[in-house]
Protein backbone atom coordinates (compact mmCIF):
# COMPACT_ATOMS: atom_id res chain seq x y z
CA UNK A 1 0.00 0.00 0.00
CA UNK A 2 1.53 3.28 -1.16
CA UNK A 3 1.56 6.36 1.55
CA UNK A 4 -0.58 9.63 0.48
CA UNK A 5 2.04 12.38 -0.42
CA UNK A 6 2.67 15.10 2.71
CA UNK A 7 0.48 17.08 3.20
CA UNK A 8 1.48 21.39 2.92
CA UNK A 9 1.01 21.25 6.47
CA UNK A 10 3.90 18.38 6.85
CA UNK A 11 5.58 19.91 4.50
CA UNK A 12 6.00 22.62 6.56
CA UNK A 13 7.27 20.71 9.50
CA UNK A 14 9.85 19.10 7.88
CA UNK A 15 11.37 22.53 6.85
CA UNK A 16 10.77 23.53 10.75
CA UNK A 17 12.29 20.59 11.62
CA UNK A 18 15.78 21.13 9.65
CA UNK A 19 15.45 24.96 10.92
CA UNK A 20 15.63 23.34 14.56
CA UNK A 21 18.40 20.69 13.80
CA UNK A 22 20.34 23.39 12.35
CA UNK A 23 19.93 26.27 14.56
CA UNK A 24 19.20 24.47 17.92
CA UNK A 25 21.40 21.07 17.38
CA UNK A 26 24.93 21.40 18.61
CA UNK A 27 27.91 21.07 16.32
CA UNK A 28 31.45 19.99 17.27
CA UNK A 29 31.91 18.96 13.98
CA UNK A 30 30.71 19.91 10.33
CA UNK A 31 29.56 16.09 10.21
CA UNK A 32 26.23 17.18 10.78
CA UNK A 33 25.77 19.13 7.64
CA UNK A 34 27.56 16.59 5.58
CA UNK A 35 25.05 14.19 6.85
CA UNK A 36 21.83 16.37 6.18
CA UNK A 37 23.72 17.01 2.12
CA UNK A 38 23.82 13.47 2.35
CA UNK A 39 20.51 12.54 2.89
CA UNK A 40 18.84 15.43 0.42
CA UNK A 41 20.98 13.72 -1.87
CA UNK A 42 20.03 10.14 -1.96
CA UNK A 43 16.50 11.12 -1.25
CA UNK A 44 17.27 12.12 -5.35
CA UNK A 45 19.20 9.34 -6.53
CA UNK A 46 17.53 6.55 -4.50
CA UNK A 47 13.82 7.87 -5.24
CA UNK A 48 11.20 5.02 -5.27
CA UNK A 49 9.00 5.05 -8.57
CA UNK A 50 6.15 3.08 -6.79
CA UNK A 51 5.39 4.77 -3.74
CA UNK A 52 6.64 8.35 -3.63
CA UNK A 53 5.93 9.63 -0.36
CA UNK A 54 6.37 6.56 1.42
CA UNK A 55 9.49 5.48 3.65
CA UNK A 56 13.17 5.48 2.03
CA UNK A 57 15.43 2.74 3.03
CA UNK A 58 19.16 4.15 3.08
CA UNK A 59 22.42 2.25 3.33
CA UNK A 60 25.17 4.01 5.93
CA UNK A 61 27.68 2.54 3.24
CA UNK A 62 25.82 4.87 0.56
CA UNK A 63 25.95 7.78 2.94
CA UNK A 64 29.67 7.31 3.36
CA UNK A 65 29.89 7.85 -0.28
CA UNK A 66 28.48 10.84 -0.04
CA UNK A 67 30.76 12.16 2.34
CA UNK A 68 33.39 11.35 0.60
CA UNK A 69 32.05 12.99 -1.99
CA UNK A 70 31.60 16.52 -0.16
CA UNK A 71 34.36 16.58 1.80
CA UNK A 72 36.74 15.69 -1.45
CA UNK A 73 37.37 19.32 -2.35
CA UNK A 74 37.53 20.82 1.47
CA UNK A 75 40.01 17.77 1.92
CA UNK A 76 42.39 20.07 0.20
CA UNK A 77 45.03 22.59 0.92
CA UNK A 78 43.32 25.96 1.55
CA UNK A 79 46.34 29.04 1.24
CA UNK A 80 44.95 32.54 1.47
CA UNK A 81 45.37 35.29 4.16
CA UNK A 82 43.02 37.30 4.84
CA UNK A 83 45.10 40.36 3.49
CA UNK A 84 45.47 38.18 0.29
CA UNK A 85 49.28 36.68 1.38
CA UNK A 86 49.97 34.14 0.61
CA UNK A 87 50.82 31.31 3.21
CA UNK A 88 51.46 27.30 3.90
CA UNK A 89 49.05 25.59 2.22
CA UNK A 90 46.13 24.05 5.21
CA UNK A 91 43.06 22.29 5.37
CA UNK A 92 40.49 24.22 6.93
CA UNK A 93 39.44 22.82 10.23
CA UNK A 94 36.66 21.01 10.28
CA UNK A 95 35.95 20.90 13.79
CA UNK A 96 36.39 22.05 17.59
CA UNK A 97 39.43 20.17 18.09
CA UNK A 98 41.94 18.11 16.13
CA UNK A 99 40.85 17.62 12.10
CA UNK A 100 38.20 15.83 11.69
CA UNK A 101 39.44 12.05 11.47
CA UNK A 102 37.01 11.81 8.00
CA UNK A 103 38.46 14.70 6.38
CA UNK A 104 41.98 13.31 7.13
CA UNK A 105 40.91 9.79 5.32
CA UNK A 106 39.72 12.22 2.35
CA UNK A 107 42.80 13.58 2.13
CA UNK A 108 44.68 10.53 1.89
CA UNK A 109 42.78 9.60 -1.17
CA UNK A 110 43.03 12.60 -2.77
CA UNK A 111 47.08 12.09 -2.34
CA UNK A 112 46.89 8.35 -3.85
CA UNK A 113 44.91 9.50 -6.50
CA UNK A 114 46.45 12.80 -7.81
CA UNK A 115 43.55 14.46 -6.09
CA UNK A 116 40.83 13.01 -9.00
CA UNK A 117 38.12 11.46 -7.29
CA UNK A 118 37.31 9.50 -10.60
CA UNK A 119 40.57 8.02 -10.58
CA UNK A 120 40.00 7.41 -6.46
CA UNK A 121 36.87 5.47 -7.47
CA UNK A 122 38.80 3.26 -9.44
CA UNK A 123 41.91 2.54 -6.87
CA UNK A 124 41.91 -0.60 -4.28
CA UNK A 125 42.11 2.30 -1.38
CA UNK A 126 38.44 3.09 -2.24
CA UNK A 127 36.52 0.76 -0.68
CA UNK A 128 38.75 0.53 2.34
CA UNK A 129 38.22 4.71 2.91
CA UNK A 130 35.02 4.46 2.13
CA UNK A 131 34.33 1.21 5.11
CA UNK A 132 36.27 3.45 7.29
CA UNK A 133 33.97 6.50 6.74
CA UNK A 134 31.14 4.64 7.37
CA UNK A 135 32.08 3.38 10.41
CA UNK A 136 32.88 6.78 11.50
CA UNK A 137 29.69 7.94 10.47
CA UNK A 138 27.96 5.19 12.26
CA UNK A 139 29.50 6.14 15.25
CA UNK A 140 29.41 9.85 15.37
CA UNK A 141 26.87 12.00 13.44
CA UNK A 142 24.30 9.18 12.53
CA UNK A 143 22.79 8.89 15.96
CA UNK A 144 23.11 12.77 17.33
CA UNK A 145 21.75 14.40 14.32
CA UNK A 146 18.59 14.58 15.68
CA UNK A 147 19.21 15.33 19.41
CA UNK A 148 17.76 19.19 19.41
CA UNK A 149 18.14 21.10 22.35
CA UNK A 150 19.96 18.47 24.49
CA UNK A 151 16.79 16.22 23.67
CA UNK A 152 16.99 12.97 21.03
CA UNK A 153 14.07 13.40 18.55
CA UNK A 154 12.76 11.37 15.53
CA UNK A 155 12.10 14.04 13.18
CA UNK A 156 13.93 12.15 10.15
CA UNK A 157 14.12 8.68 11.02
CA UNK A 158 14.21 6.38 14.48
CA UNK A 159 17.55 6.79 16.30
CA UNK A 160 17.46 3.52 16.47
CA UNK A 161 21.47 3.47 17.54
CA UNK A 162 22.61 0.94 15.75
CA UNK A 163 22.75 -1.13 12.27
CA UNK A 164 23.59 -0.36 8.77
CA UNK A 165 20.87 1.56 7.42
CA UNK A 166 18.24 3.87 8.76
CA UNK A 167 15.04 4.40 7.31
CA UNK A 168 13.52 7.58 6.27
CA UNK A 169 10.04 8.13 8.00
CA UNK A 170 7.06 8.43 5.03
CA UNK A 171 6.85 11.76 3.34
CA UNK A 172 10.55 13.15 4.75
CA UNK A 173 12.10 12.00 1.22
CA UNK A 174 9.79 13.24 -0.42
CA UNK A 175 10.15 16.70 1.37
CA UNK A 176 14.23 16.49 0.63
CA UNK A 177 13.41 16.16 -3.03
CA UNK A 178 10.39 18.63 -3.42
CA UNK A 179 12.78 21.29 -1.35
CA UNK A 180 15.94 19.99 -2.67
CA UNK A 181 17.28 23.66 -3.38
CA UNK A 182 16.64 25.36 -0.19
CA UNK A 183 17.59 22.46 2.00
CA UNK A 184 21.14 22.29 0.62
CA UNK A 185 21.49 26.22 0.53
CA UNK A 186 20.30 26.10 4.25
CA UNK A 187 23.20 23.28 5.16
CA UNK A 188 25.92 25.06 2.62
CA UNK A 189 25.06 28.65 4.31
CA UNK A 190 25.63 26.99 7.66
CA UNK A 191 28.37 24.94 7.12
CA UNK A 192 30.08 28.01 5.72
CA UNK A 193 29.95 30.23 8.63
CA UNK A 194 30.66 27.14 10.98
CA UNK A 195 34.03 26.99 8.70
CA UNK A 196 34.83 30.85 9.50
CA UNK A 197 34.57 30.76 12.71
CA UNK A 198 37.09 27.74 13.15
CA UNK A 199 39.12 29.50 10.05
CA UNK A 200 38.92 33.00 11.05
CA UNK A 201 42.98 33.34 10.71
CA UNK A 202 43.37 31.91 6.89
CA UNK A 203 40.11 33.17 5.28
CA UNK A 204 39.95 35.44 2.42
CA UNK A 205 36.20 37.46 2.09
CA UNK A 206 37.53 38.47 -1.44
CA UNK A 207 37.59 34.67 -2.52
CA UNK A 208 34.80 32.93 -3.55
CA UNK A 209 34.28 30.71 -0.32
CA UNK A 210 31.19 28.81 -1.28
CA UNK A 211 33.29 27.69 -4.60
CA UNK A 212 36.03 26.40 -2.74
CA UNK A 213 33.84 24.62 -0.62
CA UNK A 214 30.96 23.31 -2.45
CA UNK A 215 32.42 23.22 -6.44
CA UNK A 216 32.78 20.14 -8.09
CA UNK A 217 35.68 18.28 -9.91
CA UNK A 218 34.36 18.64 -13.15
CA UNK A 219 33.80 15.97 -15.39
CA UNK A 220 35.65 15.78 -18.71
CA UNK A 221 32.34 16.69 -20.57
CA UNK A 222 34.34 17.29 -23.77
CA UNK A 223 34.86 13.55 -23.68
CA UNK A 224 31.05 13.64 -24.65
CA UNK A 225 31.42 15.81 -28.09
CA UNK A 226 32.13 13.34 -30.65
CA UNK A 227 29.45 11.09 -29.05
CA UNK A 228 26.57 13.37 -29.11
CA UNK A 229 27.04 14.80 -31.95
CA UNK A 230 26.98 11.14 -33.41
CA UNK A 231 23.98 9.92 -31.96
CA UNK A 232 21.98 13.34 -32.52
CA UNK A 233 23.23 13.52 -35.75
CA UNK A 234 24.92 16.86 -35.52
CA UNK A 235 21.73 18.84 -34.30
CA UNK A 236 20.84 21.04 -31.23
CA UNK A 237 18.67 18.53 -28.70
CA UNK A 238 16.22 21.20 -27.79
CA UNK A 239 15.96 22.77 -31.43
CA UNK A 240 16.96 20.59 -33.74
CA UNK A 241 18.95 22.69 -35.45
CA UNK A 242 22.18 21.82 -37.18
CA UNK A 243 25.28 22.89 -34.78
CA UNK A 244 28.35 23.86 -35.49
CA UNK A 245 30.85 21.15 -34.40
CA UNK A 246 33.58 23.71 -32.19
CA UNK A 247 30.72 25.61 -30.98
CA UNK A 248 28.34 23.69 -28.86
CA UNK A 249 27.71 23.02 -25.04
CA UNK A 250 27.54 19.79 -23.33
CA UNK A 251 24.28 20.63 -21.34
CA UNK A 252 22.63 18.32 -18.13
CA UNK A 253 19.20 17.74 -18.92
CA UNK A 254 18.27 17.64 -15.72
CA UNK A 255 19.74 20.83 -14.22
CA UNK A 256 23.16 19.49 -11.93
CA UNK A 257 21.66 21.90 -9.25
CA UNK A 258 18.60 19.14 -8.55
CA UNK A 259 21.13 16.22 -8.17
CA UNK A 260 25.46 17.20 -7.72
CA UNK A 261 25.90 13.87 -10.69
CA UNK A 262 27.33 14.13 -13.71
CA UNK A 263 26.16 10.69 -15.09
CA UNK A 264 26.71 10.30 -18.92
CA UNK A 265 22.99 9.00 -19.83
CA UNK A 266 22.13 12.97 -19.18
CA UNK A 267 24.10 14.39 -21.42
CA UNK A 268 22.55 16.30 -24.37
CA UNK A 269 24.08 18.52 -26.95
CA UNK A 270 22.73 21.82 -27.14
CA UNK A 271 23.07 25.14 -28.99
CA UNK A 272 24.85 27.82 -26.02
CA UNK A 273 21.36 30.11 -27.15
CA UNK A 274 19.03 27.06 -25.98
CA UNK A 275 21.40 26.30 -22.37
CA UNK A 276 21.51 29.24 -21.57
CA UNK A 277 17.36 29.76 -22.32
CA UNK A 278 17.06 26.22 -20.51
CA UNK A 279 19.60 27.68 -17.53
CA UNK A 280 18.37 25.75 -14.46
CA UNK A 281 15.38 24.95 -15.65
CA UNK A 282 13.15 21.71 -15.78
CA UNK A 283 12.79 20.81 -19.45
CA UNK A 284 9.29 20.16 -20.87
CA UNK A 285 7.51 16.76 -21.81
CA UNK A 286 8.30 16.78 -25.12
CA UNK A 287 11.88 17.47 -24.53
CA UNK A 288 11.79 15.11 -21.45
CA UNK A 289 10.24 12.40 -24.75
CA UNK A 290 13.24 12.60 -26.74
CA UNK A 291 15.13 12.54 -23.88
CA UNK A 292 13.43 9.03 -22.84
CA UNK A 293 13.75 7.81 -26.49
CA UNK A 294 17.17 8.81 -26.60
CA UNK A 295 18.20 6.80 -23.77
CA UNK A 296 16.14 3.52 -25.49
CA UNK A 297 17.32 4.25 -28.68
CA UNK A 298 21.28 4.85 -27.53
CA UNK A 299 21.54 4.11 -24.32
CA UNK A 300 23.47 0.94 -24.37
CA UNK A 301 25.93 2.75 -26.41
CA UNK A 302 26.54 5.77 -24.48
CA UNK A 303 26.61 3.15 -20.75
CA UNK A 304 29.70 1.36 -23.35
CA UNK A 305 31.49 4.87 -23.86
CA UNK A 306 31.44 5.50 -20.75
CA UNK A 307 32.61 2.78 -19.10
CA UNK A 308 35.57 2.86 -22.10
CA UNK A 309 36.35 6.35 -20.83
CA UNK A 310 36.02 5.69 -17.08
CA UNK A 311 32.86 8.13 -17.05
CA UNK A 312 30.29 7.84 -14.64
CA UNK A 313 26.90 6.28 -15.94
CA UNK A 314 24.10 4.72 -14.72
CA UNK A 315 20.70 5.13 -16.39
CA UNK A 316 18.75 3.58 -13.61
CA UNK A 317 20.02 6.75 -11.37
CA UNK A 318 19.52 9.34 -14.34
CA UNK A 319 15.88 8.12 -14.11
CA UNK A 320 15.41 8.49 -10.93
CA UNK A 321 16.66 12.33 -10.62
CA UNK A 322 14.32 12.54 -13.26
CA UNK A 323 11.63 11.61 -11.67
CA UNK A 324 12.27 13.51 -8.63
CA UNK A 325 12.63 16.79 -10.98
CA UNK A 326 9.60 16.77 -12.37
CA UNK A 327 7.68 15.21 -8.93
CA UNK A 328 9.02 18.25 -7.30
CA UNK A 329 7.76 20.86 -9.85
CA UNK A 330 4.74 19.02 -9.95
CA UNK A 331 3.83 19.42 -6.41
CA UNK A 332 4.88 22.78 -6.28
CA UNK A 333 2.79 23.89 -8.64
CA UNK A 334 6.01 25.13 -11.26
CA UNK A 335 6.35 25.50 -14.70
CA UNK A 336 8.86 23.70 -17.30
CA UNK A 337 10.90 25.08 -20.32
CA UNK A 338 9.60 24.63 -23.65
CA UNK A 339 11.88 27.32 -25.65
CA UNK A 340 13.10 30.99 -25.72
CA UNK A 341 10.99 32.24 -23.17
CA UNK A 342 8.53 30.12 -23.14
CA UNK A 343 7.13 28.59 -19.97
CA UNK A 344 4.24 26.63 -19.35
CA UNK A 345 2.14 24.46 -16.31
CA UNK A 346 3.27 20.81 -16.05
CA UNK A 347 0.84 18.16 -17.46
CA UNK A 348 0.67 14.86 -15.83
CA UNK A 349 2.14 13.37 -19.32
CA UNK A 350 5.70 13.33 -17.62
CA UNK A 351 4.69 9.99 -14.93
CA UNK A 352 3.79 8.10 -17.79
CA UNK A 353 6.82 8.60 -19.38
CA UNK A 354 9.21 8.15 -16.93
CA UNK A 355 7.59 5.08 -15.34
CA UNK A 356 8.00 3.66 -19.10
CA UNK A 357 11.72 4.32 -19.12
Amino acid sequence: MTQPLPSDREQVRFLHGIQRILSEGSFVATYKFALLHALADLSVTHASVEDPGGPLELKTRDIAERFVELYWLQARPYHTMPDGRDAIPRVLRQNTDRQALIVRLVGDLREVSAGSLEHARRTPHWQRIVAKVDANVREQPLWKLQVIAGKPEDLLYDNVMSGTSITLHPGVAFCFRSFYGLVTDLVRGAWLLYLRRFNVDVFNDTEDLHTFLFGREREPLDAYRDLLLDVHHGTCFYCQKPLKIDAFDVDHFIPWSRSPLDLGHNFVPAHKTCNSQKSDHIPAEEHLESWCRRNADHGHEIASFCDENALRQDVGISIRIARSAYEAVAAQGGRVWHAGREFGPIRDRWRGLLVAA
